[in-house]
């Protein structure tokens, strides 16, 4: 197999497992109740993740995409650190 096959190949995968784990960070959401701020937070940080990893096969085509994968990614850094507390004190 050629290395773009595998890349294409490796980039529709990553897509595939980001677009079934938005699954259970839906129903985690949906799930929960009473929901507390932290629980959107990390929502947010899971969705954002997802999303990036979706864009996968069209970011390695078109250089904005790729960008807005980064974005995603920085938002899910900075959601996820939001849960834990490094940010500001989630309640």
């Amino acid at each position: 197999m050629s290395q773009a096959r595998q890349r294409t190949a490796s980039g529709c995968v990553e897509a595939t497992l980001n677009l079934i784990w938005l699954a259970p960070a839906i129903g985690g959401i949906v799930t929960t109740d009473p929901r507390k701020d932290d629980d959107w937070t990390l929502f947010g940080a899971n969705i954002a993740f997802n999303i990036a990893g979706i864009l996968t096969p069209v970011a390695q085509k078109y250089k904005k995409v790729f960008i807005a994968q980064m974005v995603l990614t920085g938002c899910y850094g900075a959601l996820g650190a939001a849960t834990g507390g490094y940010i500001w004190p989630v309640v």
